[in-house]
Parts: C-alpha cells; structure tokens; sequence
C-alpha cells in the first residue's frame, strides 16, 4: 500500500510485477502490462513509478532502476555488465553476455536488483545451489547458497529424524570460552573496537549483553531441523515439493559435516519461525559452532542476534564488502579493528 497527500493506494501483483493499483474502497485506478522484456504496453489509468519487476522508471532517460544498474526495457538489455563478478561462465555460453536480462531468459527466470539472475541450479553429486533475491523495506540483495548432504553423493537432502540441539563440549567449549572472554573485554576496554562499531551503529554495551546472552551448540551434533532450530524462515509462497522445502527440514548437523564446508557458524534469528520484529534478543541466540571460530567471530554472530539480521545486512551496516571472501569478511572486519583476538 502506499499513502501519498492522505489518499490510500493499494497494488495486486504477480511474481514479477504489479499490474492493477486500486484505490480504498477497492476500485481499480490504474492498470498495467509489458512485453516479455519489460516494454510497457496496455496501460491505463492512475501508473506508478514501478514498472517491469518492479523496476523505478527514470522519467528523463526512459531506463528503469535495477538497483545495481540501469535497465533499457525498449531493447531488453541493461546499460552497463553486471556488477557481479561471478556472473560469466565459460560452461553457459548466455551468462558470456553480461548485459543481458536474465540470461535471455524472461519467461523462467527474474532480475530484481540488476544482477546474474534469480536461479536454482543443479551442480551434481548431491549439491544444488539456490539464488535468493530479498527485500526489507528500502534494504534488497541478493545472495548464493549451496545445498550440500552429508551423505552418499547423489542423493538429495532429506528430513531430519531428531529434535536435538548439542551444546559445545570438551575442546571446542574451551575455545569457545576463551574467545567469549576475550571479546567481553574488547567490548570494555578496547578504543579502536568500541569506536569502530559505534561508527557504526552498534552500543558496545548492548553488543555485550548479546554476547552473553549467547547459547553455543555444536552444529556437527546437532539432529534437528533448519526450520526446527530457527536458522531458516519458511517462505510464504514455497511449493510443498520444492527441493529447498528438503533442504529446510534437513538436519543442522548435515551443512556442518559435510567435507569441504567452510562454515564457521549459524546463528538461529528466526525462532519458532517467527520474524525477526516479533522475538527478542535473547529468543535470536542460539548459536550453532564449527570447528573453525575465533573471538570475533562470537561477536560477529552476536550482533546476528542484536539487530535480527542476516550476513547481507549486516555486512552493509559494517561497511564490510563479502563479494570475494563471503560473510567471513565480516569476523576479519570485526578482527581488523580490535574486536578479536
């Protein structure tokens, strides 16, 4: 809905675009339509400046905002190549155009914000990766998660039997202990480290009171579901058969042991699969171990917890780039400025 000068408006949508804009007592104002490409056609009544996927509509140079770049709905391709870096591959002779919408594809395949396109894509041996495209008010990215079993290759994810959460033991509860120490006294005496995430946003206190109310567990150990655990919200319009459906029901433990993962750690924001504007701190601070963590990272999950967000937002909220190195870039961020060991 939108409310400009007292008059409420409100837009019905497909997946890709909105096509009618009603007025309050639900009249239809305005109608729209494009081509396969985004060209406009069929219009009438009351248009907003969202037009093919929601694309803004520059009024002076006729292009859509794409976010990341400029889009040219007359010829279907953008103004400049995509901005992401891994968006050309030699084994796909169409992403080798990296001004094209979608890979040429605009029937199957959608570009919110203006990057390699919105896809799921088998890699064999029992892995499929997922692009996700998300929105939260005027906040948008996108990210890339591979789906891996620990399991025979070849098979897909399957649903988790237990309803176990494993705390940390033995080793790991000591280094996790260590750094827990180390990084309540960084949040307390260190300069640099407080400065840094008050630059930023972030009251070192409150970052301290998330950082004790952390609850560690072991993600090898832990059989119970992604969904179970909170690490994953269900999306509203997900089909019962979707392959990614398998993937949140799969056990925590099974993205931790599989050989060759570099998870660090998962923290769990979405408690009793709930949003994170309903849950408190506390409620958001389940945290799942790997074998490989450090103080900043602590603390780096810690602030998961404190602000309900994920490593896209709160990697833009760090100024922290994770094009190349992932959500990792922000523990060495973290580290960098003196909140680590």
């Amino acid at each position: 809905a939108k409310v400009e000068s007292d008059v409420t408006s409100y837009f019905l949508s497909d997946r890709l675009s909105a096509r009618l804009t009603l007025d309050g007592s639900g009249n239809v104002v305005g109608r729209q339509a494009h081509l396969p490409f985004g060209e406009d056609f069929a219009e009438s009544g009351t248009q907003q400046k969202q037009h093919f996927t929601s694309y803004e509509r520059d009024s002076e140079s006729g292009t859509d905002y794409a976010v990341n770049r400029q889009y040219n709905q007359s010829i279907g391709i953008f103004n400049r190549v995509d901005p992401y870096s891994g968006s050309n591959d030699i084994s796909n002779p169409q992403s080798l155009n990296r001004y094209a919408y979608a890979e040429n594809d605009p029937i199957d395949r959608a570009d919110p914000l203006g990057l390699y396109p919105w896809s799921i894509i088998d890699l064999g041996n029992g892995q499929t990766a997922f692009r996700f495209c998300f929105s939260i008010g005027e906040n948008s990215w996108c990210e890339w998660r591979v789906i891996s079993e620990f399991e025979p290759r070849g098979k897909g994810p399957q649903p988790c039997p237990g309803h176990t959460k494993a705390p940390l033991t033995g080793k790991a509860l000591k280094k996790y202990t260590a750094g827990h120490a180390i990084i309540a006294d960084k949040l307390q005496n260190s300069g640099p480290c407080k400065s840094y995430l008050m630059a930023h946003g972030v009251d070192p206190g409150k970052a301290l009171d998330a950082v004790n109310l952390q609850r560690p567990y072991d993600g090898s150990r832990s059989e119970i579901s992604r969904l179970e655990a909170g690490l994953e919200l269900l999306p509203v319009d997900l089909d019962n058969d979707s392959p990614f459906k398998n993937y949140l029901n799969s056990c925590v433990s099974n993205k931790f042991k599989f050989r060759g993962s570099n998870l660090r750690t998962e923290t769990a924001i979405y408690p009793d699969q709930r949003p994170t504007n309903e849950t408190t701190v506390a409620e958001r601070s389940d945290v799942y171990y790997g074998q490989t963590f450090s103080a900043a990272t602590i603390l780096h999950e810690a602030l998961h917890s404190l602000f309900g967000i994920e490593d896209p937002e709160l990697a833009a909220k760090l100024n922290v780039d994770i094009s190349q190195k992932g959500s990792a870039a922000i523990s060495d961020a973290l580290q960098k400025h003196g909140c680590g060991d």
